[in-house]
């Protein structure tokens, strides 16, 4: 049933891993709940861009910092100023 969720291993990880995470010991980290968010945030910004809301849209050197573990944070706007040189 593992190999239909995930039908090929990273290379570098051990096949315990996979065996642990088949037997119910432990999760596999999987980046589709990053890729699910980056997809919903596009789309929100290009509906915002059509229906003129462009007041909406975070842009550099702004970003979305989104927290899934801890149910009261959701997400928060971030201003990486500093980052970029205090570039604007």
């Amino acid at each position: 049933m593992l190999k239909r969720l995930i039908p090929r291993y990273a290379a570098e990880a051990p096949k315990e891993l996979y065996q642990a995470a088949a037997r119910g010991e432990r999760t596999i980290p999987l980046d589709a709940v990053g890729v699910d968010q980056a997809a919903v945030l596009l789309v929100a910004a290009v509906e915002n861009l059509a229906l003129g809301r462009g007041d909406r849209i975070v842009l550099v050197p702004c970003g979305i910092q989104v927290d899934v573990s801890d149910p009261s944070y959701l997400s928060r706007i971030v201003d990486f100023s500093r980052d970029f040189g205090g570039r604007r």
